[in-house]
């Protein structure tokens, strides 16, 4: 499954999940099937989205979403967010 992995600075962890739950739907739309939250230890203000997805194009109109993009802005992310789309090659178990 393609994954596409954000990484952000926000100014309020608890405020920008808040917000990003609200655009739920949105990211059905584009077929987000299941995400993960990470956080830096050390600064748990940065935070790091990983979005399992039908696709990586579907992925990448997501984030140029003006609904999504809306969100962002009134969600406190600080600066550009970098994002990464890749494609599962390998799992395993241990």
């Amino acid at each position: 499954m393609p994954l596409m992995v954000v990484r952000l600075q926000v100014a309020d962890y608890e405020v920008w999940k808040n917000v990003f739950n609200e655009v739920k739907a949105v990211r059905r739309e584009y077929g987000w099937k299941k995400h993960e939250f990470f956080q830096d230890p050390v600064n748990p203000n940065t935070a790091v989205v990983v979005g399992h997805v039908d696709s990586l194009d579907q992925a990448k109109q997501y984030l140029a979403d003006e609904c999504v993009m809306a969100a962002v802005a009134r969600s406190g992310v600080q600066g550009p967010h970098e994002a990464c789309f890749l494609n599962e090659v390998e799992q395993k178990d241990y």
